[in-house]
């Protein structure tokens, strides 16, 4: 059986990331979304039994 990610829980992951990567260097959130964007997709894809992913 294939593995369905929810989307919007991975967006909603990208934006709190973002937000929180946007305030601590003090730039805007639109120019830390894509590098959140990818870590939560990462985050996504990993298998729940793996071992834990610190970003």
């Amino acid at each position: 059986m294939t593995k369905s990610i929810d989307r919007s829980l991975v967006f909603h992951v990208a934006w709190f990331f973002a937000r929180n990567s946007a305030a601590i260097r003090g730039k805007p959130v639109r120019s830390c979304i894509g590098d959140a964007l990818r870590d939560a997709w990462t985050l996504a894809k990993t298998p729940a039994d793996a071992e834990p992913v610190y970003l």
